[in-house]
């Protein structure tokens, strides 16, 4: 059987011990997540300021440390200091902090230092400087941007008026700073272990240590669990590339800081649409005065966000008021009239970078736990956020099982012992959801359409069988949760962070693929396929 949770297995004692921990938090997250299974299951907790000026103190000395062994005996403080400029410069182009990179530089003396620092940090002063221009720009209140920017002070006012709650909150969670720091606890499961594992006993091996990467043999020697997966490179690649092998000591950052929203793509280890110095400037602004905030995942060895193993904006998103969502259907209000705001909520857009799921449910636990409890309804992007190829409309269920029900407009019949039976088919497409409601007491008659969503498991669906499942367009990592028999067709086609089928259902025809750019990826068969079975046909989106 293998091992539900990351961790070390020194003692049964020491399992039993985190298990229990584990276990409360789990407990806690469900009471405050809407119930449910946490097959995927992430916590983040607040450093305080001492843990988090020991980071940056602590990678002062690793550059310091980096630098020594390649300064002269007798070494002024204009070297050192240049020598210390240059490795940071070297850590926010991303490139290595070795003797290769390190010695030759600082041999050529101070000056040259300071021109190699200049000429790296080139591109990123770009950036600033267009930030600064476009900031003074935004003061002096000319052009196109003039307008753009009180549009968007016309509706912090309104936020400030309508939704004070929600801007207390914001404002105790910053506390007059820009950064926000947070240890990221990971309790999730693999949806790739038990194919590892299973492979491994094949070949005469047991799990020694999932994450660490070790297997035992026969005579309890010690393999690299690696060497044993040569002999199948799909595995191999999901093996390396597993999030949940991640070393521990990951951090969240949360800012509000204008520079560090700039350089969500621009300079980074991933692309996007805002690689370019104009537009990455000009959509942080706009974002920074909408109120979005962006979630970075970095190594506690990397505070300043120099080099981010990714990122997650959360945005705000408001419940127009249906008789003004009305007039201005009716033409009665200007398209760009501002509409008043009955309440906010935040949400997370698709990850950019690593996609690390324990990570992914964290920055949705915490804005469901923080902005987003009891508020329910249809909501809309705040206008001045960037919204490309995101929902623009997005919608928080009901957690009674009934008043759901009614809000997505089932037909349904309620029974003695508080269960419900659907009568026909339930749709919750194209609603926006990160995660499902608890539909445990609800048997579907018909079939299920979960599509067009922002699921990592289908964790709450009923666990009888159903006609037909539709999950595609989600983000799906693995299919726990599934009905264990769908009668007819499961379709899971274009989730790009599929990893494993496990938790497959039992159907008679699966629709598989991520075909969003080459529909010549999807796929139909009688059994169940996944990146493991047709790695072709799962390109993915999965940086590392």
């Amino acid at each position: 059987m293998w091992s539900i949770f990351k961790g070390d297995a020194a003692s049964a004692a020491a399992v039993a011990e985190e298990t229990e921990e584990k276990q409360e938090l789990a407990d806690h997250a469900n009471t405050a997540f809407g119930g449910g299974e946490t097959f995927i299951h992430g916590e983040i907790t607040r450093l305080g300021k001492d843990a988090v000026d020991a980071l940056h103190a602590r990678f002062q000395q690793d550059i310091q440390d980096a630098v020594t062994p390649f300064l002269p005996a007798e070494c002024g403080d204009d070297l050192r200091q240049a020598a210390q400029d240059y490795a940071i410069a070297l850590v926010r182009t991303r490139q290595k902090l070795n003797k290769k990179n390190l010695q030759p530089a600082i041999e050529s003396g101070a000056a040259s230092l300071k021109d190699k620092t200049k000429e790296m940090l080139h591109e990123l002063d770009s950036l600033t400087a267009e930030l600064q221009k476009q900031l003074e720009g935004k003061t002096a209140g000319s052009g196109y941007d003039s307008y753009h920017y009180k549009e968007n002070e016309a509706l912090q006012a309104q936020k400030e008026a309508t939704m004070q709650a929600t801007k207390e909150k914001i404002e105790a969670l910053f506390d007059g700073s820009e950064r926000v720091y947070f240890k990221l606890s990971d309790y999730s499961s693999s949806p790739l272990e038990p194919y590892v594992l299973e492979f491994l006993e094949s070949k005469g091996y047991a799990m020694q240590d999932y994450a660490a990467g070790y297997a035992v043999d026969t005579r309890k020697n010690t393999v690299k669990i690696g060497k044993i997966l040569k002999d199948n490179p799909a595995l191999l690649k999901a093996f390396t590339e597993d999030p949940y092998r991640s070393a521990d000591n990951l951090t969240v950052v949360m800012t509000r800081s204008y520079e560090d929203l700039a350089r969500a793509s621009y300079g980074r280890g991933w692309q996007s649409c805002r690689s370019g110095s104009f537009s990455a400037v000009r959509n942080a602004i706009s974002e920074i005065d909408t109120g979005v905030i962006a979630a970075y995942l970095i190594s506690d060895k990397d505070p300043d966000i120099h080099n981010p193993l990714g990122r997650i904006n959360l945005k705000p998103y408001d419940e127009i008021d249906p008789a003004a969502q009305q007039g201005w259907l009716d033409k009665t209000f200007s398209k760009n009239e501002l509409k008043p705001v009955l309440q906010t909520i935040y949400m997370s857009f698709n990850p950019i970078g690593l996609h690390h799921p324990g990570f992914v449910d964290a920055v949705n636990r915490f804005a469901e736990e923080h902005f987003n409890h009891d508020k329910t309804g249809d909501f809309r992007l705040r206008q001045g956020c960037e919204s490309y190829q995101e929902f623009r409309q997005r919608t928080r269920l009901p957690e009674d099982t009934e008043e759901m029900l009614k809000a997505v407009n089932a037909k349904y019949k309620k029974h003695w012992d508080g269960s419900f039976t659907v009568k026909g088919d339930l749709v919750l497409k194209g609603l926006g959801l990160s995660r499902l409601p608890d539909l445990s007491n609800v048997k579907v008659e018909g079939g299920i359409d979960v599509s067009n969503n922002k699921l990592l498991t289908l964790e709450g669906l009923p666990q009888t069988p159903v006609k037909w499942l539709n999950a595609s367009f989600n983000l799906l990592i693995c299919f726990k949760g599934a009905p264990p028999v769908v009668h007819e067709t499961f379709n899971y086609q274009d989730n790009a962070y599929l990893q494993t089928t496990y938790g497959k259902p039992q159907a008679k025809t699966y629709k598989y693929g991520n075909g969003r750019r080459d529909p010549s990826r999807h796929g139909e068969s009688h059994e169940c396929i996944g990146p493991l079975e047709k790695p072709a046909n799962f390109p993915g989106f999965k940086r590392t």
